[in-house]
């Protein structure tokens, strides 16, 4: 299933917020042709949320900052035993480039204790749409968004990649 979360901010999205809001209907009316969809709202705009999507969404009531899952969800992994899991990374909304985001920090978490996942927490600052794993070990990652200053402060780059591996059970970054 694809995970989303509902943009309500208007400080930061001002006059564009409806806007915002139909593209992400849209945008789950596609995906949901082909797959469930799963829409985090802040309780507050859940309502909203579930009056626009209709039923291209189930909507999950999660307190968030923010509406960037990418970002801020688990990546979600499978255990060896085939059974499902999540990675929580720590997120600071790319180097506190908007505040606050204590709430998207949690995102992650409270997605996998929402399905009933094992979690798995890391001390990285990580966002996880800059992961591209293909499914045979490898992971690909951009590097500014693990080693930047801003992010994981005096991490050394083979740190990361150690810490990637454990993560994702990946080989080779």
């Amino acid at each position: 299933q694809t995970w989303m979360a509902w943009p309500h901010r208007k400080d930061l999205y001002e006059d564009l917020l409806p806007d915002v809001q139909k593209g992400y209907v849209a945008v789950a009316k596609a995906i949901s042709e082909f797959e469930p969809v799963t829409m985090v709202a802040h309780p507050k705009h859940a309502n909203t949320a579930r009056k626009m999507l209709g039923n291209h969404a189930i909507v999950v009531e999660i307190p968030i900052n923010d509406c960037w899952a990418r970002d801020s969800g688990p990546t979600f992994v499978q255990n060896a035993d085939g059974t499902g899991a999540g990675v929580s990374w720590h997120f600071n909304a790319w180097g506190g480039k908007h505040a606050p985001f204590d709430k998207d920090d949690e995102l992650a978490g409270r997605i996998l204790e929402n399905q009933g996942m094992q979690m798995r927490r890391s001390w990285l600052h990580c966002e996880g749409g800059s992961l591209c794993c293909d499914g045979e070990g490898t992971l690909i990652v951009t590097e500014t968004s693990i080693l930047n200053p801003n992010r994981n402060p005096g991490v050394s780059k083979a740190f990361a990649e150690a810490e990637l591996k454990e993560m994702l059970g990946v080989e080779k970054v």
